[in-house]
């Protein structure tokens, strides 16, 4: 059975770099560019790695033996540095340097540049291994639902090409410790590159499809964003308000909603301009985001009105997050220089979500109790329960 190598090195050289031009121009549509920029340069790297062994020429053979080890080491910490980044990972530096590091300990060991040996593949192998088995445990935690599945399909990926990688380098391994090896070494470096070839195309097309996944993703993010302030708007509200509401009738849980208006906000506007009231909004929405969970909702509904989910929340605690919002908004706002005669404020209506009510039947609860606070004087909170037991009276 005869195999070209170098057609499959040719092959997958080649490969590896228009891969890396393809990630490069997905990026030109993608806000966070991070992490596919490594991926790119991991490709590219590899692809380089891969494209010296075209070459047999005796003058050329060490720096081609140093140039692929070198990059190959390179290109696994750039692939691992971008997945850390897609995913929103901090990266694990000691990981990094140690996939660094192997090819340069068998350069090394290996003074010997003008032919493969052995022990340098070998070392050069095990920062593969590395690579991969951190790369394993990172796909573990997708950083988004909607990249999940393409996670759990590379872990797949991954874990059966590692039955050919260690194949192939215990096939090199026996022969280092000159073990019998029954298999001819042109036929498993072959059909190794073979599969190599397969899993280089598969891996890549999976990350391209990562990337394309992403900017979906950011697309309907933007969609259900509010562009001033950062918070969800009406249709990203209603949207989380339905998966919520879910999660109360299974559960067996509770919510509670405030709305927030700024009292006299049109002055703001009249006096000062529309990008004075852009900073005031603004503001509100930071102030909002700084005093409640990670988990919670923030929505601007339109204008100088805001809404706050609190997920798994009730009555009372959500009248002590709207005092600290109201008491913190009314703080901060000094900061803006604005020449008000009396500093800025916000009014707010709690209401606890009953079990037979949604979210958004609770925001128009919370929204009576929010006016009930401007009629009474504004810069307050007022609880839709003290409304139900003034009305009983």
């Amino acid at each position: 059975m005869s195999i070209d190598i170098p057609t499959l090195a040719l092959c997958r050289g080649l490969l590896l770099m228009l891969l890396s031009a393809l990630l490069w121009f997905s990026m030109r549509y993608d806000r966070d560019v991070s992490g596919p920029g490594f991926w790119a340069l991991g490709f590219a790297l590899n692809g380089l790695a891969i494209l010296t062994f075209l070459f047999d020429q005796p003058y050329l053979v060490p720096i081609l033996n140093l140039t692929n080890h070198l990059a190959t080491g390179l290109a696994c910490c750039a692939l691992l540095f971008g997945f850390w980044r897609f995913n929103l990972q901090p990266p694990q530096w000691g990981v990094l340097g140690v996939i660094a590091i192997l090819p340069l300990i068998g350069l090394l060991i290996s003074n010997d540049l003008g032919r493969n040996a052995l022990l340098r593949v070998l070392f050069t192998a095990s920062a593969q291994l590395v690579f991969y088995l951190a790369l394993l445990q990172l796909l573990l935690k997708p950083f988004r639902a909607e990249i999940g599945q393409l996670f759990g399909w590379l872990r797949v990926l991954i874990t059966l090409f590692l039955v050919f990688f260690a194949w192939q380098y215990g096939q090199i391994g026996a022969r280092y410790l000159e073990l019998q090896v029954d298999t001819p070494n042109v036929l498993y470096s072959g059909i190794f590159g073979i599969v190599s070839l397969m899993f280089t195309l598969t891996f890549a097309i999976a990350c391209i499809a990562l990337q394309l996944v992403r900017i979906s993703a950011g697309f309907a993010d933007s969609a259900m964003t509010d562009w001033l302030t950062g918070l969800l708007n009406r249709r990203g509200l209603s949207m989380l308000a339905e998966q919520d509401d879910a999660r109360r009738h299974r559960d067996d849980s509770t919510s509670a909603v405030i709305c927030f208006d700024i009292d006299h906000f049109k002055l703001v506007n009249d006096r000062f301009g529309h990008p004075a009231g852009d900073q005031v909004l603004k503001m509100l929405g930071s102030v909002i985001r700084s005093n409640i969970r990670g988990h919670d909702i923030a929505a601007r509904q339109g204008g100088e009105e805001f809404s706050v989910v609190l997920v798994g929340g009730d009555e009372s605690q959500a009248i002590q997050v709207a005092e600290r919002i109201r008491q913190d908004f009314s703080t901060r706002s000094l900061s803006l220089g604005l020449a008000l005669e009396e500093k800025l404020t916000v009014s707010a209506g709690v209401v606890q979500v009953v079990r037979d009510r949604t979210i958004l039947q609770a925001l128009d609860a919370a929204d009576i109790a929010l006016y009930a606070a401007k009629r009474a004087g504004r810069n307050r909170v007022v609880a839709a329960s003290s409304l139900a037991s003034a009305s009983g009276r």
